[in-house]
C-alpha cells in the first residue's frame, strides 16, 4: 500500500528547490518511523524538464533534478519513496515572453489572487488543442522520469488550483471557453482532462511504463456528474485514481440540520457517496483507487499540529480497510506535522489492529503515554470527538470564519463595517470590524452560536479528563498532545467569544459597551 505524506517544513511553491534541505536523512527516517513509505514533492514541468525546443524554460533544472535524486537516494535507505505531485501542463504568467515566441501554444487566461495583491495576477494556459502542447507535455513527463529514475508514482490534479489547460477553471456551467482554438474544436472540460492524462501517460510510457500515474478527482464534478463516467471511460486503462474520501455527500449535524459535506474533515468519517461511486466505477474498469484525506488536521482548525479525534480516525481506517484500496495521500500542504494522529492512522491500518475499537484505543493510549491512565485518555478522546459533532461545518465557515486566528484577533467596541471577513487560510489582513456574514454558509449567526457553546463545553470536559489521565506523565508525545488539546480549547473559546461579541457589534449602540467589556 502506498502511504504518502509530506514534511511540515516543505515549501509548496519551492518544493524541488528546497528538497535537499527539507528532506534530510533524519526527516526521511522520521516519516518512515511514523508509518509512511512515500513523500510527495510538487514539481513544475517548466522548471525541472529541459527541452531543446524551448531553451527559455527549465534553466535551473540541473540543480532541481539533483535535489530530487538526492531525496530518492536518502529515501532508499529507510524505505520511503519519492512521489511527485504536479499540475501539467502548468501555465505561465500572461506577461511571460514565452507566449510572444510561441503563440501557437497559448490558451485561455485566468486571474487569481492567492495573496494580498489588490489586483489579480493572470496565468495563461497551455492549450491542449495544440499539437505542440501535447508533444511538450509528453516530453515533459518522459524527461522527469528519465532524469529521476527513482520516482515511485506521479500524482496529478487536473481541475482548479492553478491554470494549466484551458479548462482548469472552466466548468460545464461557465458558457463558452475563452480559448478560440478549443471553442472552434468543440472541446469540453471532460475530454480535455482525459487528453491531458492520456498524454501524460504516453510520455511516461517512453521511459517508465510501470510507474503509476494517479489522477486526482478533485472537483471533477465541475465538468461532469459523479462518477464522471465519460472521463474514466476515456482514460488509458493503466491510469489510477485518487479520490477524495470526504467530499461529495450531505451530513446531518447534531441539531438535525442537513449540510453539504464537501471538504476534508475529521468530524465526518466517510467515505462519501461520491467516493464510493468513483471507486466502484474505477474498480469495475480494473483501476487501482487511492484515497485522498488529511489525517493530521483540516481546515476545521488548521493552525494546530493535529486535531486529536482519535476514535474518528479509528473508524475511518476500519472503513478504509474494507475497500481494498491501493493507498492514500494523507495530507495537503498543511496538516502535515508528525503527531499522534499520523502514528495512530498508520497503526490502525495495520494487520494487527484489534477489531474492537475500545481495545485498539486502549492499546494506543498505553503505548503512546506510558504511566498515564489509559482508560482516562480514551475517555478524553471520545469527548473530543463528541465535541466536534457540534462543529458548524460548511465550506464558508471553514474557509472564512476566524477559527484559525481567533486567538490573535483583538476585539474592539464599536460597529461593524461593510467590508467582509477575509479568507482564514491565506495571509489576508484581519480586522475585527469586518462583517462575518460571508462565513455563515447554511447557518444563521444564532445557529452557529448555538453549536459553539456545546462544542466548547464538551471539548473543555475532554481536556479536563485528558489532563487528569496524563498527570505526572512525561515525554515528547505527552507534551505535544496536551499542548494541542489546550490550544484547541483556547481557540474554540475565542471563537465563541467572537460570535457573542458579533451580536453586540452588529447592532452597535453605546449602551452595549458594558456588556462588551464583560
Amino acid at each position: 500500500m502506498l502511504r504518502v505524506f509530506r514534511s511540515p517544513k516543505a515549501h509548496f511553491e519551492h518544493d524541488a528547490e528546497y528538497a535537499d534541505r527539507v528532506y534530510t536523512q533524519e526527516a526521511m527516517q522520521e516519516l518512515a518511523d511514523a508509518g509512511f513509505n512515500a513523500v510527495w514533492i510538487r514539481v513544475k514541468g517548466f522548471e525541472v524538464a529541459p527541452n531543446p525546443k524551448y531553451p527559455q524554460l527549465a534553466k535551473d533544472s540541473e540543480r532541481l533534478l539533483r535535489n530530487l535524486n538526492l531525496v530518492v537516494e536518502r529515501g532508499a535507505r529507510c524505505g520511503v519513496k519519492l512521489v511527485i505531485y504536479c499540475q501539467e501542463p502548468l501555465g505561465l504568467s500572461q506577461k511571460d515572453p514565452f507566449w510572444d515566441e510561441h503563440p501557437e501554444m497559448a490558451g485561455a487566461d485566468w486571474g487569481y489572487n492567492y495573496g494580498t495583491a489588490e489586483e489579480p495576477e493572470y496565468m495563461r494556459s497551455f492549450c491542449m488543442s495544440s499539437e505542440p502542447v501535447r508533444e511538450y507535455l509528453a516530453d515533459t513527463m518522459a524527461t522527469i522520469l528519465r532524469e529521476v529514475p527513482g520516482i515511485a508514482a506521479v500524482i496529478t490534479i487536473t481541475f482548479s488550483e492553478f491554470q494549466a489547460h484551458c479548462f482548469s477553471h472552466h466548468g460545464r456551467n461557465h458558457g463558452d471557453i475563452s480559448c478560440p482554438r478549443c471553442l472552434e474544436r468543440g472541446r469540453t472540460a471532460a475530454d480535455t482532462v482525459a487528453d491531458v492524462l492520456n498524454t501524460m501517460r504516453q510520455g511516461m510510457d517512453r521511459v517508465a511504463p510501470d510507474t503509476p500515474l494517479i489522477a486526482w478527482n478533485w472537483s471533477w464534478v465541475g465538468f461532469e456528474d459523479d462518477p464522471q463516467p465519460s472521463v474514466l471511460g476515456a482514460l488509458n486503462p493503466r491510469i489510477e485514481i485518487l479520490a477524495d474520501f470526504e467530499r461529495g455527500d450531505v451530513k446531518i449535524d447534531a441539531f438535525g440540520k442537513e449540510v453539504a459535506q464537501n471538504e476534508y474533515s475529521l468530524t465526518y468519517i466517510g467515505p462519501t457517496k461520491r467516493f464510493m461511486a468513483v471507486r466502484d466505477l474505477a474498480a469495475s474498469q480494473g483501476r487501482n483507487v487511492h484515497a485522498k484525506l488529511q489525517v493530521g488536521t483540516t481546515h476545521e482548525i488548521a493552525t494546530v499540529s493535529n486535531l486529536p479525534l482519535i476514535p474518528n480516525l479509528y473508524e475511518k481506517t476500519r472503513r478504509f480497510r474494507q475497500l481494498s484500496l491501493a493507498g492514500f495521500m494523507g495530507c495537503w500542504n498543511f496538516g502535515n506535522e508528525p503527531s499522534l494522529n499520523t502514528r495512530a492512522f498508520n497503526r490502525f491500518l495495520g494487520d494487527g489492529c484489534p477489531e474492537d475499537a475500545d481495545t485498539a484505543l486502549l492499546e494506543l493510549a498505553r503505548d503512546e503515554f506510558p504511566g498515564a491512565g489509559a482508560a482516562g485518555v480514551v475517555q478524553a478522546w471520545r469527548s473530543f470527538s463528541a465535541a466536534f459533532e457540534y462543529y458548524p461545518f460548511s465550506i464558508p465557515f471553514i474557509y472564512k470564519s476566524p477559527i484559525n486566528y481567533s486567538l490573535a484577533l483583538p476585539m474592539r467596541p464599536g460597529p461593524l463595517r461593510e467590508e467582509s471577513v477575509k479568507r482564514s487560510w491565506l495571509m489576508d489582513p484581519r480586522d475585527d470590524r469586518d462583517d462575518p456574514k460571508s462565513c455563515f454558509g447554511p447557518y444563521t449567526a444564532e445557529e452557529i452560536l448555538e453549536r459553539l457553546v456545546p462544542l466548547c463545553d464538551t471539548w473543555q470536559q475532554g481536556l479536563a479528563q485528558f489532563e487528569a489521565a496524563m498527570a505526572g506523565t512525561e515525554g515528547k508525545a505527552a507534551l505535544e498532545e496536551l499542548s494541542a488539546a489546550r490550544v484547541i480549547a483556547l481557540s474554540l473559546r475565542s471563537l465563541l467569544n467572537y460570535f457573542r461579541l458579533y451580536f453586540l457589534k452588529r447592532d452597535w449602540q453605546d449602551a452595549h459597551l458594558p456588556a462588551f467589556l464583560e
